[in-house]
């Protein structure tokens, strides 16, 4: 009951219309990777994981944590412009991690 009411709900939803931010205001949380992979947390990974298995487009999440492996390998250290470099290496991340699939509303 859990599965058909909920999760299969929520791939079907997700899979006809995409995924919508404006359903919940919270977001998805992940972590980055040694190597720039994204780690779920605990918290929106339902909408995480049925957003990747659907292929959607766009998917908003927050970053709880970046692992310093990762920003050693983006040379973000902290001293220095490490902001740009943060987000010159989430860009490349997003790019990667952009699949073709449903746009988000």
């Amino acid at each position: 009951l859990l599965f058909k009411n909920s999760l299969l709900g929520l791939l079907e939803s997700m899979e006809e219309k995409g995924y919508n931010a404006s359903l919940n205001p919270e977001h998805p949380r992940i972590m980055i990777g040694r190597n720039g992979e994204l780690i779920k947390t605990r918290k929106g990974r339902h909408r995480f994981s049925a957003a990747q298995i659907v292929g959607a487009k766009n998917i908003v999440v927050e970053i709880d944590n970046i692992h310093p492996l990762w920003l050693k390998k983006i040379e973000g250290d902290f001293k220095g412009n490490v902001l740009k470099k943060i987000k010159e290496g989430l860009k490349c991340i997003e790019l990667k991690h952009t699949s073709p699939g449903k746009d988000a509303q």
